[in-house]
């Protein structure tokens, strides 16, 4: 039920000084237990580099199975009151938890996509010529450029850092 609460009651929590976020990602059924213990050390590391109070939370539980592995989701809530910038950090230990996964052998994502806040993946995720096919795809089938705006390898330039 977190997985709910994280995603639909976001005023609630930080009203609270709590902040979160659930994520996906596919996985082998070889790595599970190495995604999900690298996901565990990296949050007590980033809470502890960020001098964040109190304990981090973290669940995970597999939403579907496949014969090939499993749809790994990941919640995690940290408490923020007295920090600066909570939204900032937030992000950045989102992203350091998806490097994680990725690290891991989990992918970018299962089903949510790719999107605006995992497109700097991209480039670790795909070879410069498939990244090339899809702008070649995309110019001849949206020469307008109505869909997906500045989304996943269509989005310009930038750091390679967080967001």
């Amino acid at each position: 039920m977190l997985t709910y609460a994280i995603a639909y009651l976001r005023d609630f929590f930080s009203s609270q000084y709590i902040i979160g976020e659930t994520f996906e990602t596919s996985v082998p059924w070889s790595n599970i237990q190495k995604v999900c213990n690298g996901v565990e050390q990296k949050l007590i590391e980033l809470h502890h580099q960020y001098n964040l109070p109190g304990k981090p939370y973290l669940s995970y539980r597999i939403s579907q199975s496949y014969h090939t592995g499993v749809c790994l989701y990941f919640m995690f809530g940290v408490y923020i009151k007295g920090v600066e910038q909570p939204e900032v950090i937030c992000g950045q230990i989102e992203h350091s938890l998806r490097q994680t996964i990725i690290a891991n052998g989990g992918s970018i994502s299962h089903h949510h996509g790719v999107g605006k806040i995992r497109q700097n993946f991209m480039q670790d995720t795909l070879s410069p010529a498939s990244i090339e096919l899809l702008h070649q795809i995309k110019q001849s089938t949206d020469p307008q450029n109505i869909f997906g705006i500045r989304n996943n390898v269509f989005a310009e330039k930038k750091s390679r850092d967080c967001h």
